[in-house]
């Protein structure tokens, strides 16, 4: 996320803080810190992230919600650092800022200390050290256990994280490029992260397309490496020129699935969606906190996924279990045949008789049959036993084909869920799955916040012939997709496979065929069977579409339908 380039941009901006002094240290939770800092006769505020999904430190206006009782971390911060900042550097070009702290002691005698904020993902940390380089205390302790290379632990003594021998690329020079791309043996683009610190493997693909080269050639000619050195130098100049234009860089679509935080080379990446700011701090917290919200929203669909796929197999395996029961009395009707049989032959069986050989006359053959009798009971008593275990497992049969439809019916209805949860969907969209999986007490409802009333809409397209499709991205999106519908708008929905309701709003027009086509496409696209080369769609007039009282959420019953077999498009 944020490489050497993109953190000298932000250490730039820091040297605001430099003479400025810190008065407030609070710590929202374990990983982050907030440093309220004068300076410039204003006051700043610095956050400060070790968290290993989005690290970072930022200046911010964000107001924070700190807990009751100050961390121990927290506390020993304002025990030490409660003092002016002397300095601010990122060391050897690296993923690292290094705060230098002057401070009084409590026999007032001043110290340095230094706070190091290391940004490297999982690795992440912020760590005080002493003016002698020992370890104070860090937010997270690494102990031998966790990494052999480097132990962070109170008293030790504080080594940078290492560099693989990399050169530090304010330092580049014509010897040092020289003497990397003589011997080398890897790819162009590796051989320059891995060689200079600060520099990104993203960066280092766009520094070989500025240079003409692809970024996995292995050789190339004079020209090439002219080229590449000269795209190297320009790059460390306009770091040390502070030539930078914060943005953020979305996929394609818009959506707000992000890429990368950058400072230099917006050329490189045209065709996407760029949002420029007005600093790097403001770039890296619009990144961070949709990256927050990204993974809160992924790791949420995660949890409702497990939940509804685990419900998924408890209904196959009750499917699996109907199915064995039913075997076991698929020879009940022969059971009321052996009780007709021995009431027909009461007169020829003796007492204590345990076999009756007969002729079986409901068999158009009239073949010789066996029938086992208990040599204690009368020919009635045995009958009546045959009977008895006839109705038992007649009534078991009718218990287990209604036990199986509302089986089927419960797995369908999981499967639609499921089936919504494959979707880019919005946190409020994602609560009212939750929400609907609590109603079906599928979920345990749990404390939580109230949440604000915001209503989610489903998707919408418009066909080639200007007619509008809406298409539900979950339960309750579908089922007020078509309450709400009029009687002459489409109704569409893939056949017998879980899938979106899709509405082609007519506006009391005759809805043509292509549309159609195309709402069909799409229907099969936002359905089970996407993966499907050719996938039957159900279509009717919404006036045929019946919602039964109890039913599920989203399932319906309609009639009058025709079929339409369609590959799935999510455009049109």
């Amino acid at each position: 996320m944020i490489d050497g380039v993109v953190l000298s941009n932000l250490v730039r901006d820091m040297q605001i803080l430099v003479g400025g002094r810190i008065d407030k240290i609070h710590q929202p939770n374990k990983e982050e810190i907030v440093l309220n800092i004068r300076a410039g006769g204003k006051n700043h505020k610095l956050f400060i992230s070790a968290n290993a999904k989005v690290s970072r430190v930022v200046f911010t206006n964000e107001k924070f919600e700190n807990p009751e009782h100050p961390p121990m971390f927290c506390m020993l911060l304002r025990k030490h650092i409660n003092g002016r900042i002397i300095s601010i550097t990122q060391p050897n070009f690296e993923r690292l800022v290094e705060i230098e702290i002057e401070s009084m002691t409590e026999l007032m005698e001043i110290t340095q200390k230094k706070l190091i904020i290391e940004i490297m993902g999982k690795h992440s940390n912020i760590i005080l050290i002493r003016g002698d380089g020992t370890i104070i205390d860090s937010i997270k302790h690494i102990n031998h256990l966790i990494s052999s290379v480097r132990e962070i632990l109170p008293n030790k003594v504080y080594n940078f994280p290492p560099n693989q021998n990399k050169i530090n690329f304010l330092e580049f020079s014509y010897e040092n490029f020289q003497n990397i791309f003589e011997n080398r043996n890897k790819e162009i683009s590796e051989l320059i992260y891995k060689s200079y610190t600060g520099i990104s493997p993203s960066m280092s693909n766009i520094i070989c397309i500025k240079s003409k080269i692809e970024p996995n050639q292995l050789i190339f000619n004079e020209v090439e490496k002219n080229n590449l050195f000269n795209s190297l130098l320009e790059l460390k100049h306009d770091i040390q020129n502070n030539n930078f234009t914060p943005f953020v860089v979305m996929k394609n679509n818009g959506k707000e699935t992000f890429i990368a935080v950058h400072t230099v080379y917006k050329w490189a990446y045209n065709g996407f969606n760029i949002k420029e700011f007005d600093n790097i701090s403001s770039a890296i917290e619009y990144f961070c906190k949709n990256k927050e919200q990204n993974y809160r929203t992924t790791q949420k669909i995660s949890d409702l996924k497990k939940i509804v796929n685990q419900n998924i197999s408890r209904a196959t395996k009750k499917h699996e279990i109907f199915l064995k029961n039913l075997k076991e009395i698929e020879n009940r009707d022969l059971l009321k045949i052996y009780g007709e049989i021995i009431l027909s032959n009461l007169y020829n069986i003796k007492s204590g008789q345990k076999i009756l050989k007969t002729q079986n006359f409901y068999d158009e053959n009239n073949s010789e049959i066996n029938i086992e009798l208990n040599e204690n009971l009368t020919p009635v008593e045995n009958a009546n036993i045959y009977f008895k275990n006839y109705n038992k497992q007649k009534r078991s049969y009718v218990k287990i084909i209604e036990q199986m439809k509302e089986n089927e019916l419960q797995k369908n209805y999981l499967e639609s869920i499921y089936n919504s949860l494959l979707r880019e969907l919005t946190e409020t969209e994602i609560e009212e799955i939750r929400e609907e999986l609590i109603l079906e007490k599928i979920l345990k409802k749990k404390k939580t916040k109230k949440r604000k009333n915001i209503v989610s809409t489903p998707m919408k397209f418009i066909s080639s012939d200007g007619f509008e499709i809406f298409i539900g991205k979950n339960n309750k999106q579908n089922d007020e997709l078509t309450i709400n519908a009029s009687n002459f708008d489409m109704w569409l929905h893939t056949k017998d496979t879980a899938g979106s309701h899709v509405i082609i709003k007519s506006n009391n027009k005759n809805i043509p065929n292509t549309t159609i086509e195309e709402a069909a496409s799409l229907a099969a696209f936002y359905s089970k069977a996407q993966n499907s080369d050719n996938v039957a769609v159900d279509y009717t007039f919404k006036k045929f579409v019946k919602k039964p009282n109890g039913a599920k959420p989203g399932m319906v019953i309609y009639t009058n339908n025709k079929t339409t077999f369609v590959s799935p498009t999510m455009s049109i």
